[in-house]
């Protein structure tokens, strides 16, 4: 299945917005796992190993690993605040 358009879900307020990811997000979201690294190696999770720098984002978001996953931002004011993967 390809998806031609980029997924974008907004809240009623449009203040929160759930965006899929593109390059031009790599930076905001390495440094958002960069600041959590803590938070994120609790309780096994992986997201803090798996992207040990910039070029790792990048290329998660230009090569995913699934094809079946959209992998998309949750922006809140114009901050990336976290991200939610759907898999279909």
């Amino acid at each position: 299945m390809v998806i031609n358009e980029s997924l974008v879900l907004r809240t009623l307020n449009k203040d929160v917005l759930l965006l899929e990811f593109t390059p031009q997000d790599s930076r905001a979201l390495f440094e958002l796992i960069d600041e959590n690294r803590d938070y994120l190696s609790q309780l096994g999770n992986m997201t803090a190993f798996r992207y040990p720098d910039f070029s790792s984002v990048l290329l998660s978001i230009t090569h995913p690993n699934n094809p079946k996953e959209i992998r998309t931002g949750i922006w809140w004011d114009g901050t990336l605040t976290g991200s939610a993967n759907i898999t279909f």
